[in-house]
């Protein structure tokens, strides 16, 4: 995501009152300066070590196909241990994305080692990064309204053709 940031004209241009065409083009470019805004904003590496003593890692997930979200982590666990917390977001499990990734391998991959390495945010600063599109309720409510329409049109094209079957 790129945001543009407003820059303030440099404190040693005094105004003068005058105008003049260069400084304002320089001003003009200045306030026009893009930074990058980082996504990467409170990610941290947690390794998770299975206990011999303790049946899995000791969290639970809810996945939404968008991101896997730590929903619940047990007390004295690994995950507990390794400081992993609830409502945080997985990035990435064994340095692979979990984008896209499908839950049955999530699962596979936590259940095959002894030893997983997670990247992980904060829900918060993911929704941050990652807001939702804004929905146009305009829009929403006039494609409603096409859907509505259209369906109407259908029922009473079937209504008539099966008036007419039973007229004869």
């Amino acid at each position: 995501m790129v945001a543009v940031v407003p820059v303030e004209a440099p404190n040693n241009q005094a105004h003068t009152g005058a105008y003049n065409v260069r400084d304002a083009e320089e001003h003009q470019a200045a306030a026009a300066t893009v930074v990058e805004v980082s996504h990467d904003e409170g990610l941290r590496e947690i390794h998770l070590h299975r206990s011999p003593d303790f049946q899995g890692f000791g969290f639970h997930l809810q996945y939404n196909k968008i991101y896997y979200l730590v929903q619940s982590v047990e007390a004295d666990s690994p995950a507990q241990q390794a400081g992993l917390h609830a409502n945080d977001v997985i990035h990435s499990i064994n340095h692979q994305t979990t984008t896209n990734m499908p839950h049955g391998v999530f699962v596979e991959t936590v259940n095959a080692s002894s030893d997983i390495d997670l990247t992980v945010q904060t829900l918060n600063a993911f929704l941050r990064a990652n807001p939702p599109p804004v929905r146009n309720q305009q829009m929403a409510a006039a494609v409603a309204a096409a859907i509505n329409n259209e369906t109407d049109k259908r029922k009473g094209g079937v209504s008539k053709a099966l008036g007419k079957l039973t007229s004869r």
